[in-house]
Formats: structure tokens, C-alpha cells, sequence
């Protein structure tokens, strides 16, 4: 009698390639399903086990944490093989996929910077550990000079500051490395801009002697400090000093004008020591005036007086006078000196 067999052909094994994955170090890779096959199975090697994948292994690769400590991007290459368990030894076709892994960048510490308004900034270059690293920076404050954001290095740049007290922009640094973009710890650090030391011009006074001056209260730069000196201490006021310079008395003893010239510069405690632009006013204190004795006269009706000039020991001084009894010819009244008239007396 005839017998029957069966005849098993079994195909080559094939595994599809698995799409290969780019991550930042500390996030997770994608699952990966091998498919290929019907009722293969695949086993798997890894070249580099610094990306946080063991050497090899069976079945699919779950999720895990990517690594990479150092400051290039880590390449594994991973190889997968199909095999068929109860089937003969048949051709099989491995294929190979990749995770890459880049670094996280970092951005060097940045120093403050305290600068006078108008002063040159030199540019700003930033480093990191990573090589190939962006920068992208923003800051809060473009009242200092500088661009609200950017990327790449700050470039030099002139200071602004068009108020009477320091402003200061915080500038953000963010680094960031390859596609999709590894992003690092961001920096910050400060530029403030100071104002030039500014004082406003006090008004100059002229006073009689023995009187009192108006108290003198120095404004300007905010948190500025004020010193004065002064050329003239006669007047009664010190040869210099600090701060604002409360009344006073006046003094003259001479008979001429004194003049004090006040020359007041503002100091800002703490800056960079910017230019400071002093202001001048004067104190003027006139002498008291007097006038000399005059003779008196004693004439007939109807002759001519002695011209009355007046004189006193202060140059410049003006005199006014007034006569109690018009009816001697002379008005009642004036300033100056009193020319010759013709006395009357009608009585």
C-alpha cells in the first residue's frame, strides 16, 4: 500500500526595521514592538550600553530613561534577529536601528555688571560644557540699552538710562543642543545702568546783612549724596560742607557787597563712581547803608540855599528824603541830592 507525508516549507525569517529614535539624556525612549515574521521570535544586541540599554535581550524593547553624563551625543546601534522556535534553521535577514542620545547643555556663570549710563558694554560670549551649544537670552528691561531677546552671544552695546536712578535688566540664558532640542538649567545675571550724579541748581539769594537766608535743600540723582564749598565764609556760612545747608544769619561787616559762590557736586554711594555734574549759585549780602550829617542852614527869605549832597560809607547807596514844611520852598519830597533853591517865607 502507498504511504503520504507532508512537506513543511518554512519561509526566510524577516524583522521590519524599527524606527530609530533621537532623545535628551533623563527622558524615556519610545516602546519598541518588533514585527516581522509570523510566529518569530527576536533577539537583540546593543552596542553601547552607556545610553541606558543592556547588551542584549529577547522579545520587544520596553520604554526606558535614556542616559548620557558626558558632553557628546551617545550612538547605540541596535541589531535585532528573527528566529522561528520548532522550524528548521532558515535564512534569516537581522536589521539594525539606532537611539542616539544628546547631552544636556550647560551655560557658564555669567558676573554682574554695574555700568554708567552711556559707558560701552563689551560684548557678552556664552560657554557650556557641550560643544555646538545655542543660546537664546531674554531681558526685562531694553530701558538699559539692550534688545528685549537674542540668540547667540550679546553683542557690545552703549548703556541707556534716561531716569535720575539706577534700572537694571535681568538677562536670561537658556542653552539648548540639537534636534529635537536638549534644553539645560538657564542663567541669570544683572546689568544695572546708572544715572550721571545729577543736582538741580538751587536759586541764588541776595539778603541785607542780619538777616536770615532760606534754607538750601539739595535735590537730584536719587540716593545722591551732596558736598558744597563755599569762597566766601564772611558771609557767615562755613568754607564747606555736607548735606543741605540749613538758614543761617548773614554777616557784612564791610561796606561793600559780598558775594559767596556756592559750588554744590552729587556723589552716588555705591555706583560705579559716574560723572557728577556740580551746579553754582550765590549768596549776596548787602552792607547797611548810612548817610553823613548834614548842616543845617539858616537863610533870609528869598536867598539862595546850599546845595545838600548826600554821601554815606557805602558805595552805591541812593537816598530818598522827605522836608516836614513845603512852605520854605522845597517839595515835600525826593531822591538824590537836593539842589540850590530860593527859600521862602511868606509869614
Amino acid at each position: 500500500p502507498s504511504q503520504g507525508f507532508d512537506n513543511i516549507v518554512y519561509p526566510n525569517l524577516v524583522v521590519n526595521t524599527p524606527a530609530s529614535q533621537v532623545r535628551c539624556s533623563g527622558t524615556n525612549t519610545n516602546a519598541v514592538n518588533f514585527t516581522g515574521t509570523a510566529g518569530a521570535t527576536f533577539s537583540w544586541v546593543n552596542d553601547n550600553t552607556a545610553i541606558g540599554l543592556a547588551a542584549s535581550g529577547t522579545g520587544n524593547i520596553p520604554s526606558f530613561t535614556a542616559t548620557n553624563t558626558g558632553t557628546s551625543p551617545l550612538i547605540a546601534t541596535i541589531t535585532v534577529t528573527p528566529t522561528l522556535p520548532g522550524g528548521p534553521v532558515c535564512a534569516s535577514s537581522s536589521k539594525s536601528f539606532i537611539i542616539r542620545v544628546n547631552p544636556i547643555p550647560t551655560v557658564n556663570t555669567i558676573t554682574d555688571q554695574t555700568v554708567c549710563r552711556n559707558t560701552p558694554v563689551s560684548a557678552i560670549n556664552f560657554t557650556g560644557a557641550v560643544n555646538g551649544t545655542i543660546y537664546t537670552w531674554t531681558n526685562s528691561n531694553t530701558a538699559i540699552g539692550l534688545a528685549a531677546s537674542g540668540s547667540g552671544n550679546i553683542p557690545a552695546f552703549t548703556t541707556t538710562n534716561s531716569t535720575n536712578a539706577p534700572i537694571s535688566g535681568t538677562i536670561t540664558v537658556t542653552p539648548s543642543f540639537g534636534n529635537p532640542a536638549c534644553t539645560g538649567t538657564p542663567i541669570t545675571f544683572i546689568i544695572t545702568v546708572y544715572p550721571d550724579a545729577l543736582v538741580n541748581d538751587p536759586a541764588d539769594q541776595t539778603l541785607c546783612v542780619g538777616s536770615p537766608t532760606a534754607a538750601i535743600n539739595f535735590t537730584g540723582t536719587s540716593g545722591a549724596t551732596f558736598s558744597w564749598t563755599n569762597d566766601n565764609p564772611s558771609i557767615g556760612l562755613a568754607p564747606g560742607g555736607t548735606g543741605d545747608i540749613p538758614a543761617f544769619t548773614t554777616l557784612n561787616t564791610t561796606t561793600s557787597t559780598q558775594v559767596a559762590t556756592i559750588t554744590v557736586t552729587p556723589s552716588v554711594t555705591g555706583g560705579p563712581g559716574c560723572t557728577a555734574s556740580a551746579q553754582v549759585f550765590t549768596i549776596t549780602v548787602n552792607p547797611v547803608p548810612d548817610v553823613n550829617n548834614v548842616a543845617s542852614q539858616t537863610l533870609c527869605n528869598n536867598t539862595a540855599t546850599a546845595a545838600i549832597t548826600f554821601r554815606g560809607s557805602v558805595m552805591g547807596t541812593s537816598f530818598n528824603w522827605t522836608n516836614s514844611n513845603t512852605s520854605i520852598g522845597l517839595a515835600g519830597s525826593g531822591t538824590g541830592n537836593i539842589p540850590s533853591f530860593s527859600a521862602s517865607n511868606t509869614t
